[in-house]
């Protein structure tokens, strides 16, 4: 699927933005734009995503998925799906910290932005932004929070095989997705701190609950301490680590 269409920047505001800002009939599936650095490089919530230059994989894809709206958050699974699979085949034990962050011995390691193009009820164009850290060893950002490649397994990586491993496994979850394989038990296998006592915050009011799984829409689904089930989105919720 990413095998022909490919544009390579030295620095970019964001690979994302850059997608975006093209004009319509260059956005076509398989489109895959990498950059060595980003100057404003996004994640969720409006952070801003740390990336030394040359030292990591920074990228963005087009895919066509053209499911409905309320389906969009099967997008964020298989791409999440489709780094952990990049990780357990170097030897790793990742897991998703809902909704689209990677981590890996509690250390953030890559995550995902999707920005979805609608029409009517439709998701017409999914523009995936990815990073993985992969050969830096310092970060100023989340200080003890964050870890690549590089660091969990002592060696520099060449992120050119790297980038081309993700677009295999990435390739290889959209397949099957259009297949019909469904996903869901695979995401909620990985998920983070699943059925363990965490700390959340909602509207200002810290509280502690359970991970319990998904709801059909991609809400995450905690158990409170009177066993009251409840879901939450992402704009609702955030951990408390």
């Amino acid at each position: 699927m990413f095998t022909d269409n490919y544009i390579e920047l030295d620095t970019v505001e964001s690979t994302n933005d850059y997608i975006l800002n093209l004009q319509k009939k260059y956005i076509k599936e398989g489109l895959v734009v990498s950059a060595k650095y980003q100057i404003s490089g996004k994640g969720q919530r409006s952070c801003v995503w740390e990336s030394e230059a040359n030292k990591n994989l920074l990228l963005s894809v087009v895919i066509e998925p053209n499911i409905k709206l309320d389906k969009q958050f099967e997008i964020s699974k298989i791409v999440s799906l489709a780094l952990c699979d990049l990780l357990f085949d170097l030897g790793l034990e990742p897991k998703i910290k809902w909704p689209n962050d990677i981590l890996v011995s509690n250390n953030k390691i890559a995550g995902t932005l999707i920005e979805n193009k609608v029409k009517g009820n439709l998701i017409t164009h999914s523009i995936i932004g990815v990073g993985l850290n992969v050969n830096q060893c310092v970060f100023q950002e989340f200080l003890n929070h964050a870890t690549s490649l590089s660091l969990l397994l002592d060696r520099e990586f060449d992120i050119k095989i790297v980038k081309q491993s993700f677009l295999e496994f990435l390739s290889h979850r959209i397949e099957e997705f259009r297949k019909g394989f469904n996903c869901h038990n695979n995401y909620l296998n990985l998920m983070y701190l699943k059925d363990v006592i965490s700390c959340f915050e909602y509207q200002g009011t810290r509280f502690n609950a359970i991970i319990r799984g998904l709801s059909n829409d991609g809400c995450l689904v905690v158990e409170t301490a009177d066993n009251i089930y409840n879901k939450f989105n992402i704009k609702d919720i955030k951990y408390i680590i």
